[in-house]
């Protein structure tokens, strides 16, 4: 729960920093868009993103991610760090352990036309030492200059860490994210 507390605190933290213009211009206007080729550039733009890990309705831990351009349009790699506080069998469900997740995700910003959709596979490494894998489909837009939204859903194969009873699941993810540009202007230059 202190590790909870701490993450909606850095949070807090991040959201109250002075607004600076992502995209294209210095207006939030949905009609601009939200990528561009110099975003891909390595470290050009930074999104640290935040959200609850859910078992059930219950919230059972926190996930931070990074993610970065590559060098290369339209790939960028989302980096997550996750910690979930385990599960008991006592109501007759399944038993997970109690973990922290590394999970690399290169992502494909391939559709240009509909800027924030993305394809991504990924492999999760577990402190349990298990491995995971799968892909996601997503959509990533920016709520105002900095504060940026992302849902996705995709499949994951099981593993004895998270183990579903099956082959594999669905996974579904929502999160919220704060931008950090660097030397961003108008057109990308």
């Amino acid at each position: 729960m202190k590790k909870l507390l701490l993450l909606t605190a850095l949070l807090v933290f991040f959201f109250a920093l002075p607004a600076q213009p992502v995209g294209d211009t210095a207006r939030s206007n949905l009609s601009r868009p939200v990528w561009d080729d110099a975003i891909f550039k390595f470290g050009r733009v930074n999104i640290l993103k935040a959200s609850p890990v859910f078992y059930g309705i219950s919230i059972k831990g926190a996930s931070l991610s990074h993610e970065t351009g590559i060098n290369w349009w339209p790939f960028s790699l989302n980096t997550t760090l996750r910690y979930f506080s385990g599960t008991d069998s006592t109501d007759g469900s399944v038993t997970i352990p109690e973990n922290l997740m590394l999970e690399l995700q290169p992502r494909f910003w391939g559709i240009k036309y509909l800027n924030g959709i993305f394809l991504a596979p990924f492999v999760n490494f577990y402190s349990t030492g298990d491995i995971g894998f799968g892909g996601l489909f997503g959509y990533q837009f920016f709520l105002s200059n900095r504060l940026s939204m992302e849902t996705s859903v995709g499949i994951q194969s099981s593993n004895n860490t998270d183990n579903y009873n099956s082959p594999i699941f669905l996974r579904y993810g929502l999160s919220f994210g704060f931008a950090f540009p660097k030397g961003i202007k108008r057109n990308g230059n």
